[in-house]
Parts: C-alpha cells; sequence; structure tokens
C-alpha cells in the first residue's frame, strides 16, 4: 500500500523541483491512497500559485485542478 500526503502530490501537479520522483510512485504504484481532503490541499496549492503568486494562469490553474 502506498500513501501519498498533499505536499507531494502538489510537488507533481504543480512540476515543483523533484517532480518526476513523485511522479514514478504516482504513474506506477496502485492502488494509492490518501487522506480525504487531499484534495481540498492541492485545490489550495494550485489556487496559490494562481492568485497569490502569480505564477500560473487562471486557465491553467482549472485545468490543473480538473486533471487532479
Amino acid at each position: 500500500m502506498i500513501v501519498v500526503d498533499a505536499s507531494a502530490l502538489v510537488k507533481y501537479v504543480l512540476h515543483e523541483e523533484k517532480w518526476d520522483v513523485v511522479g514514478a510512485y504516482v504513474r506506477k504504484m496502485r492502488p494509492l491512497y490518501s487522506i480525504d481532503h487531499v484534495v481540498k490541499e492541492v485545490g489550495n496549492a494550485i489556487w496559490k500559485h494562481c492568485y497569490l503568486r502569480k505564477i500560473i494562469a487562471v486557465d491553467e490553474a482549472v485545468k490543473l485542478y480538473q486533471a487532479f
């Protein structure tokens, strides 16, 4: 069983440093488990990158959240 926390998923979704290492686990290991509020935490990180830090555009933020 592989448990993934929100910080690892944020790193993968937003392509932060060493995201490819996390990506190897996300893509290959099944099943993946996490706590139920991980969706809120990842969504909040995407929002921060878009609205507060202005790192990504709104349309990209929406696409990332929907893909997640």
